[in-house]
């Protein structure tokens, strides 16, 4: 540098500092501004700059000079919200909006929008975050940003977030198109990133595994190696859940390897959590459940409870392949417990079918009926594949109980549904119930034409164990 340009140097901070004291509001604002800007550039974390921004923020609101205001509440915003001062980051945030857009400050809009969706992340408030994010999309394609692509990308987390896959997997598939036919990788990487998780979420294993794969194969190809870890936990992810975990143990071993791995901590977790459900997958019962048990602790640790809850069923269902009902059934009861204030959830009602097995499984009628019914009472359960034999099951539980009429309502309809839901139902259990509910009320021609079924139906399943008795009732 030039003694000249040490010069101007100077005398740029002799003004800087001289306009701090200046006694023109406008001049004092932006000088506070520029000096809080330059300690962020120094020290995210500073501490003084906030207090310069609010000064500055509150002198350019009182002067009506809304555009200096916009752009000073997205510094404002930004400082406070690292600083997780949340409510009063988004309060300000949203100033900044209206007063850019009332001045056509384009720009500093989306920044302001943009950093509002942000804030919203970080809170895992998904519906505010992709309500946000949907602006920040319009506002980037009306204005051609350059930003697009990275706000496009968030945009579509936050609808799976929220299971708006429909939308999410449109506007992947679009970010793709757009990669193959600009020859950019950004927006094919990414895309496909995204796309597999939303397919994986739909329970499309195979197409996740196909989005993921060309992720991969790009991202090593274009040297960029997190976006290329990040697809092959994809790819060994979307293994595990085809069932082809050789496949996928062979990938996270290579992920085992590198550097990201060993550094953070949160994905090592959930790549050893994918290492478990492989080894348990292969029979390797005892090394999954030494891993189950050291990855669910840790995820609680870090408050990723969703994902220990998750680890907790697939812990459960190891336990039950070990033959160890016991922990299975102690574990399965404190996912139900984790999962209690949720509406409607997959795992809720995986996690109750098996616990309700388990009960069955000891002739536990009244539990059996405490765990199903939720179910039964769900209407969003009608249509799964599991309903009928958890129906069957639970008139089978109200006929232990001398339920009569709950056991006879609950076995009709499964005979009269079942098989269009689930077509390898058998309906022994069910015809076996009517029988006897029939038998109990007296009715000895109606049991013995259900009892007659069942035992057809039994037969025609390959369950002889279960025809015996009946045949010494109804025969």
């Amino acid at each position: 540098m030039s003694d000249f340009d040490d010069f101007d140097n100077d005398s740029e901070e002799a003004q800087l500092e001289a306009d701090l004291s200046s006694k023109d509001p406008l001049v004092r604002a932006k000088a506070l501004r520029t000096k809080a800007i330059a300690l962020i550039h120094v020290n995210h974390n500073d501490n003084v700059a906030p207090i310069y921004l609010e000064e500055a923020f509150t002198l350019f609101e009182a002067s009506g000079s809304l555009g200096d205001a916009g752009i000073c509440a997205y510094w404002l915003g930004w400082a406070l919200a690292n600083a997780k001062e949340y409510e009063r980051a988004l309060e300000v945030h949203l100033k900044g909006a209206q007063y850019s857009r009332q001045v056509m400050d384009d720009d500093n809009e989306l920044n302001n929008i943009t950093c509002i969706a942000l804030i919203y992340k970080r809170k895992k408030d998904h519906k505010n975050a992709a309500q946000y994010y949907g602006v920040a999309y319009e506002l980037a394609k009306a204005q051609g940003s350059h930003a697009l692509p990275w706000i496009r990308n968030f945009y579509i987390r936050s609808l799976r977030k929220i299971s708006n896959y429909s939308l999410a997997a449109e506007l992947a598939r679009a970010a793709i198109e757009e990669g193959r036919d600009s020859g950019e990788d950004f927006p094919i990487v990414m895309g496909d990133q995204e796309l597999a998780a939303i397919l994986m979420d739909q329970g499309d294993y195979a197409g996740a595994l196909v989005a993921a794969t060309e992720a991969h194969n790009l991202a090593v190809y274009v040297d960029q190696g997190r976006e290329a870890e990040r697809a092959q936990f994809n790819m060994a992810k979307a293994l595990n859940l085809l069932g082809r975990h050789s496949e996928a143990l062979d990938e996270l071993m290579q992920i085992q390897s590198l550097k990201r791995y060993k550094a953070k901590i949160k994905h090592r977790l959930r790549v050893d959590l994918e290492i478990a459900k492989a080894k348990s997958g292969l029979g390797l019962w005892a090394e999954a459940s030494d891993l189950f048990k050291r990855v669910i602790p840790m995820f609680d640790s870090f408050k990723i409870a969703d994902t220990a809850t998750e680890a907790m069923f697939h812990q459960a269902m190891n336990y039950m392949a070990m033959g160890n009902d016991l922990d299975a059934e102690l574990v399965l009861g404190s996912v139900l417990s984790r999962l209690d204030s949720v509406a409607s959830s997959s795992l809720l009602a995986n996690a109750s079918v098996l616990l309700g097995g388990i009960y069955e499984s000891r002739e536990a009628w009244q539990q059996v009926v405490d765990v199903y019914e939720p179910l039964d009472r769900d209407p969003t359960n009608r249509y799964s594949v599991w309903f009928p034999a958890v129906l069957q099951s639970l008139a089978v539980a109200y006929l232990r109980l001398d339920r009569f009429s709950d056991a006879d309502a609950a076995a009709m309809t499964v005979i009269a549904t079942g098989l269009s839901v689930d077509a390898t139902l058998c309906l022994g259990d069910a015809l076996a119930v009517r029988a006897d509910v029939a038998f109990a009320s007296g009715n000895v021609v109606a049991a013995r034409r259900f009892g007659r079924k069942a035992i057809k139906a039994f037969v025609s399943a390959g369950f002889a164990s279960r025809v015996a008795p009946l045949v010494a009732k109804y025969l």
